[in-house]
């Protein structure tokens, strides 16, 4: 268990992507072949265990006292609705419309955030919020797989800014909505940038649905477009993973809470566990 030199608890900071909830999403059992289904209120029984996950996490790491947390970032990356017109089958493939499901996740977000500011010794939360494809009003895309009419045309800058309301008399919270397709910040002592990921072209160096060497070919970009970044998120892909970005940074590569959904399961033949990374940095 690491400390410090002198003896003294070390400090850390956790980072929590959270994307690809898909909240909404309706997959009877019997349509995948008895191997998996999805609901609303799985997705809430999911969180619960997330959260669950967390405390545990917490208890091992933090409550041993060799370790000191007071700085926590929760970084929404986009798709928490799964909407309701991205295609026409997907009408029938959800268990409530889009309206609801921005409700539900509002709820589902707010308990989240809620909970975290009840781990003994957080000072900070830090919340950034930006859109995904299944956030989009419409179903037409425009800019980056987002919005038809612009980067804030999506249910996420909504979401995003009710919880801003929510929790405006926390001094604890700071909450960022951003009005581009992506999102930059320092935290833990690192250079962030993220995005849901629908902005990537999928057409080349793709292997299992997932275009891996165009992700790894825009995250280099974001290097050079923000004068330096150690750290890329995103979701969108359902794929966990970590990959290389130059020479010491990292592509942190989000899953989601659905195993899988009808569309993935006949393009991809795709399942995987659900997940959402944490991550933890030294101070």
């Amino acid at each position: 268990v690491p400390t410090t030199k002198n003896g003294k608890a070390t400090p850390v900071a956790w980072g929590l992507d959270l994307s690809d909830w898909q909240v909404g999403q309706y997959t009877p059992i019997q349509s995948t072949g008895n191997i998996y289904e999805q609901t609303t209120e799985i997705a809430s029984k999911q969180l619960d265990k997330l959260w669950e996950g967390l405390q545990s996490i917490y208890n091992v790491e933090i409550g041993s006292g060799h370790k000191t947390l007071h700085d926590l970032w929760l970084n929404f990356i986009g798709d928490l609705v799964d909407g309701d017109c991205l295609r026409p089958s997907q009408a029938r493939q959800i268990d409530r419309v889009v309206t609801q499901q921005v409700l539900e996740v509002s709820r589902l977000a707010a308990t989240f955030i809620r909970r975290c500011l009840t781990l003994p010794g957080i000072k900070r939360i830090t919340i950034d919020m930006v859109g995904g494809n299944h956030d989009r009003t419409s179903s037409k895309a425009g800019n980056a797989g987002l919005g038809e009419y612009d980067f804030v045309d999506t249910y996420a800058w909504l979401i995003g800014h009710w919880l801003e309301e929510m929790f405006v008399n926390e001094p604890r919270i700071t909450i960022k909505v951003w009005d581009t397709f992506y999102g930059y910040r320092e935290f833990g002592g690192l250079r962030h940038a993220f995005e849901h990921g629908a902005s990537f072209r999928g057409t080349a160096g793709s292997y299992g649905g997932i275009p891996w060497y165009p992700i790894s070919n825009a995250a280099q970009q974001y290097i050079k477009m923000l004068g330096g970044v150690d750290i890329v998120h995103m979701g969108h892909f359902h794929q966990p993973a970590i990959l290389p970005l130059s020479q010491r940074g990292w592509v942190i590569m989000n899953g989601a809470l659905p195993v899988s959904s009808q569309f993935i399961q006949s393009s991809f033949k795709g399942l995987r566990e659900p997940m959402q990374w944490l991550t933890e940095y030294n101070l």
